[in-house]
């Protein structure tokens, strides 16, 4: 450690701790750094994206209670009980605002541009309501499969669709 010529004592380095430990640990040969580094590249990738996955999971969950909720609010206290299709369209609106905030900022931790990614958000769960119908069309009638089967089937064809899209564009 170099000297301070005025005091005789060791000088400090000014540096933060992180970047004398980059400067001071050596380097790995490219051969052995490689497999290792891409293991642990993939590793983080599926832990995030599993991470990401059960938050999305939640906030699924979270948003079918509010739109229970919001739809018995309006059609039981608010009395849109004769307008109970226009009720749950603006329960599930309420779902869908709670869904974006939530998986915009906890999720998926996105920091895009709030408007475009709204844009996007929506024109995902628009066709996932296409995929949603289909493959319970598809499951009823074209494969003869029970009403929870197709259901089954839709609802995780529909959360595989707008996951993916979620992570890979609206939120991306």
């Amino acid at each position: 450690m170099p000297l301070d010529r005025a005091t005789a004592k060791p000088k400090r380095c000014s540096m933060p701790a992180e970047t004398r430990t980059i400067i001071t640990t050596p380097a790995l040969p490219a051969g052995e750094r490689g497999p290792e580094r891409s293991n642990s590249l993939a590793e983080g990738f599926i832990q995030k994206t599993l991470s990401q996955a059960f938050k999305y999971a939640a906030v699924g969950v979270s948003n079918t209670l509010i739109d229970a909720a919001a739809y018995f609010i309006l059609t039981r206290w608010l009395w849109l009980e004769s307008l109970a299709v226009l009720a749950k369209g603006i329960a599930y609106a309420i779902g869908m605002v709670n869904s974006f905030y939530w998986n915009r900022t906890w999720t998926f931790k996105s920091q895009s541009d709030p408007w475009h990614a709204a844009f996007l958000f929506t024109l995902t769960h628009i066709a996932a309501l296409g995929i949603n119908a289909g493959v319970m069309y598809l499951g009823l009638e074209a494969f003869n499969l029970s009403e929870i089967v197709s259901l089954i089937l839709a609802t995780g064809a529909s959360f595989a669709w707008n996951f993916i899209l979620n992570k890979l564009v609206v939120f991306k």
